[in-house]
Formats: structure tokens, C-alpha cells, sequence
């Protein structure tokens, strides 16, 4: 069996030749002042007593709901990324008025 080859192969480096300036990707919905650099801070719930619930966190099913600790607490006071007005939001309404991406 032949296999064919080229004598003339390269091969990339896995080094580089300078440094990796800046930081990596993220969203910010409030000017800068919270990043957003995985999905827990971007899906997370603030209960009323300060409770933060993220997705990795949440053990919440059907059968275990979250309990609020007073029984006047209303949906309102859940603190969450959408605004309770809104039953659906375009990620570019978050993303493009910040400026994600814009170099500062």
C-alpha cells in the first residue's frame, strides 16, 4: 500500500509569538458594572430575602418548588434579568445597546 506524502509538509507552532492582551467576551447589561461571562450570571433569579438562584445551583423540580419565606411575596419581587413586564426578549435588546463588543 502507498501512502502518499509531500516532502514539502509544515507544521504550526503551538506557541505564539506575543502576549494575549485584553479580557475575555462577556455581557454586560448595566454599563460595565456586571459581566456576564458564563450562563449562571446570566440566568439567575434574586429572591426577595436576597436568595441568588442560578442555574447550577437551582435543585427547584414539579415535586420541590422554590419557597418564598413570606407569604406576601409576589411575583414582582423576584428579581430577574427580564423585566416582568415582558414575556419575551431578544438578546440583542441586552447586547446591543451596552455596546458588547465595542473596543473602549
Amino acid at each position: 500500500m502507498l501512502l502518499p506524502y509531500s516532502l514539502k509538509s509544515q507544521a504550526l507552532s503551538a506557541q505564539t509569538s506575543w502576549g494575549i492582551h485584553g479580557s475575555e467576551p462577556y455581557l454586560t447589561f448595566d454599563g460595565g458594572l456586571t459581566k456576564a461571562t458564563n450562563v449562571d450570571e446570566l440566568l439567575f433569579i434574586i429572591l426577595p430575602d436576597g436568595t441568588k438562584l442560578t442555574p447550577s445551583i437551582n435543585t427547584s423540580s414539579g415535586a420541590n418548588p422554590i419557597r418564598l419565606s413570606n407569604i406576601r411575596n409576589m411575583l414582582g419581587d423576584i428579581g430577574m434579568v427580564v423585566p416582568l413586564s415582558k414575556n419575551l426578549v431578544n438578546l440583542n435588546d441586552f447586547i446591543i445597546p451596552s455596546n458588547w463588543g465595542k473596543r473602549r
